[in-house]
């Protein structure tokens, strides 16, 4: 499947208007590493503190801005364990595939199959299972 996201790499620039730093605010702006510097480039989310409990906006930003390395680790992952389940015969990672697979559908926007059910494990994580 094609992807349809803005190619990365992605970095959070640290930005700040002289009125925001006066008042000891910030925010970051994520934006393709190739667009760094450039004020009439167009970001692709911005992070800000009001919005971040705890002020966490700069760790979230980074997040965000690893998404498209994330993603693509992620594929590498699911198709290296598919082959080794496949030919090795190994179950070896079945949570980390099963886990790996949904972190993919949910950057792709896609839900869970309907062919899967839906369940609930020790009330902390909810997963796809086939």
């Amino acid at each position: 499947m094609e992807t349809k996201f803005t190619q990365g790499p992605w970095v959070a620039e640290h930005r700040a208007t002289r009125s925001m730093l006066q008042n000891g605010e910030d925010f970051y702006a994520i934006r393709r590493t190739e667009d760094i510097g450039d004020i009439e480039a167009v970001s692709i989310a911005h992070a800000f503190p009001w919005n971040s409990v705890g002020r966490n906006h700069k760790a979230n930003a980074h997040l965000i801005a690893a998404a498209p390395e994330l993603y693509h680790a992620l594929k590498l992952l699911q198709t290296q364990a598919l082959q080794s389940t496949v030919m090795d015969g190994n179950d070896w990672g079945r949570e980390a595939l099963e886990y790996t697979q949904l972190a993919l559908a949910k950057a792709l926007g896609e839900q869970c199959p309907s062919n899967n059910k839906q369940t609930e494990e020790n009330d902390r994580r909810k997963t796809c299972l086939n």
